[in-house]
């Protein structure tokens, strides 16, 4: 479990140093969209957002409140919130146990071959705040061709090899690039979201996740709640649309 840990780990360095510098997803691969690449962002009047006031590891749960997402999700069980604060980012991480836990634990050790969602024994709701350098035109990235596609693969593949160590890739064998290259092309499914805030953009990377751009906060909502993701994606509207409120 050790080595499998280290592994991802080093893969997702590896992914981090071959993309752009800011939000998970968009370093993950893609490139920042191109309409008027030609004005300078820093030349822009960049408004402050009224998220502002919650970046610290003291606020950012502030934005909102426990009775909120029970409220929200209908939920009966307790659920805790839990701040913290990485690289610039602040975050609330927001967790509860589902009432029929049990039997979805039965169902995740069965074998059975579900979709994370419907096996999950916890709820989880993510929010985090960071301060953002990119402009509504450029925030969500391009839909790359096939073959830049590739081409980003292959590159991103012998980062990750020269950042492996012999026992590591002994241990990883074919997984590493797989795992690579499944990376990428999820995050080069991003799906576009209208009418949100300066602009919005929904990532499959990981469980997936919904990148806001609020003035110059980038909003992430990263929500485990539905049983399948259009659900867990209007679930993602939903709170952003509450804390921008």
């Amino acid at each position: 479990m050790k080595q499998s840990n280290v592994l991802m780990m080093s893969l997702m360095v590896a992914l981090v140093g071959c993309g752009n510098d800011e939000g998970a997803a968009q370093s993950m691969g893609n490139q920042p969209n191109k309409v008027n690449e030609n004005k300078s962002i820093q030349e822009e009047t960049k408004v402050n957002s009224k998220l502002s006031k919650h970046m610290s590891i003291d606020g950012v749960c502030q934005l909102m409140s426990v009775e909120e997402v029970k409220n929200m999700f209908s939920i009966t069980a307790e659920v805790k919130a839990t701040p913290s604060e990485y690289r610039g980012e602040v975050s609330c991480q927001y967790n509860w146990d589902r009432e029929d836990a049990i039997d979805r634990m039965k169902v995740l050790t069965s074998g059975q071959k579900l979709p994370r969602r419907q096996t999950a024994p916890n709820g989880e709701l993510r929010i985090a705040l960071s301060e953002s350098k990119r402009s509504k035109d450029n925030f969500v990235p391009a839909t790359l061709s096939e073959e830049q596609l590739n081409a980003r693969i292959e590159a991103a593949q012998k980062a990750a090899n020269d950042r492996l160590t012999d026992e590591q890739k002994a241990v990883a064998g074919d997984m590493a690039g797989d795992m690579v290259a499944s990376m990428l092309r999820k995050n080069n499914q991003n799906q576009e979201i209208e009418g949100l805030a300066d602009a919005a953009y929904w990532s499959k990377v990981g469980m997936g996740g919904l990148f806001v751009l609020d003035g110059n906060i980038q909003v992430y909502v990263s929500p485990m709640i539905a049983d399948d993701e259009s659900t867990d994606i209007d679930n993602a509207k939903k709170v952003v649309e509450v804390i921008l409120k």
